[in-house]
């Protein structure tokens, strides 16, 4: 009798301890879509002078990262990637291809609105470079 309490016992340590483990990822809504949902990229309308292109996100993924001491957060948005400047914050990076015609410069695109909203209490984990196939791991970097 008292060995299947001692088992239970014993099972839900090894539960709770190899739950702790494991990161979590959690889904951080910004508007009513379900989690995980895509970004979406819409043109509004366009003529042969302009197009206005929508870009909405609906949420992002979040993760706690333990490094140096502090825990940092990963956060990434479904389907795109993040910055890569090494050391600096690894943040979503939602990128598109969109053609212009050849009378037109680059520098003629412009941002004519956009909102967002902020998030506070995040200190975003830091891009680091690729791990060697040999070799030394890098150090930690953190700018």
């Amino acid at each position: 009798m008292r060995s299947i309490p001692i088992i239970l016992l014993t099972f839900l340590v090894i539960l709770l301890l190899t739950s702790l483990s494991f990161p979590f990822e959690t889904w951080i809504p910004i508007d009513n879509e379900p989690p995980g949902t895509n970004p979406t990229i819409e043109i509004v309308s366009h003529c042969d002078d302009y197009t206005i292109v929508r870009v909405t996100i609906h949420g992002f993924w979040c993760e706690d990262v333990y490094e140096e001491g502090e825990t940092f957060q990963k956060i990434w948005v479904p389907v795109y990637g993040t910055k890569m400047e090494i050391g600096k914050p690894e943040l979503p990076v939602v990128r598109g291809l969109m053609g212009y015609p050849p009378t037109m410069n680059s520098s003629d695109i412009e941002v004519v609105s956009a909102t967002w909203e902020d998030f506070y209490d995040y200190l975003i984990y830091p891009h680091q470079p690729d791990y060697p196939l040999q070799g030394p791991i890098p150090p930690f970097e953190w700018d």
